[in-house]
């Protein structure tokens, strides 16, 4: 692992952090590959995360995730506009 810091490397921050960066299972499998398999399986690990295999789709969940957390944040805006907007209406 790079230097062990939380976001120097995604396999770091699930093995060491126990971040929660992909979902669906992915994380789980991840660290439970480290945990059984110790130092072989974090070599194998980063060597995967450096394939295309790795890359591609965890770029497209992250950008999911922006993506949803972009549609929950524009939601949370609407509700605290609503509750204001009753409020005033309360006054």
């Amino acid at each position: 692992m790079p230097n062990g810091k939380p976001g120097d490397h995604p396999i770091n921050d699930i093995v060491q952090h126990r971040f929660h960066l992909y979902g669906g299972g992915v994380d789980e499998e991840i660290f439970r590959i480290a945990t059984e398999f110790g130092e072989d399986g974090l070599r194998r690990l980063e060597a995967f995360s450096t394939t295309a295999s790795f890359i591609e789709p965890a770029r497209v969940i992250q950008e999911k995730q922006r993506l949803l957390l972009n549609s929950l944040t524009d939601v949370w805006n609407e509700l605290i506009i609503e509750r204001r907007r009753k409020a005033a209406n309360h006054t």
